[in-house]
């Protein structure tokens, strides 16, 4: 089992790596945009009192786009942005007190 997960991340970073221009849409390359945002957002916003519930949507965000749901995927890394202040648009890190 850790095998075929294992290879299907390889995949993934793999076709990921040569889209890296492409503009986020529901793919690989839009999963992969949309990780590397919620990396980046996690990091600089480790104070935040939603810092769980983003690594939350982290992980089910990777584990859908592993799997090819990348719409459901790219939902999840976008909940995750929208809990620490970002979106998907910029991963700036700015904090709006806006949540739904």
């Amino acid at each position: 089992m850790f095998r075929t997960q294992f290879a299907t991340a390889a995949a993934i970073l793999t076709l990921g790596l040569t889209a890296a221009n492409a503009q986020p849409s529901a793919s690989v390359a839009g999963c992969l945009d949309l990780a590397s945002k919620v990396k980046s957002a996690l990091q600089t916003s480790a104070q935040s009192p939603n810092v769980d519930a983003a690594q939350t949507e982290q992980r089910y965000g990777r584990e859908f786009c592993t799997n090819g749901y990348y719409q459901n995927g790219m939902n999840h890394y976008s909940q995750a942005l929208k809990l620490l202040g970002g979106s998907a648009e910029s991963a700036s890190g700015q904090s709006t007190s806006s949540q739904s």
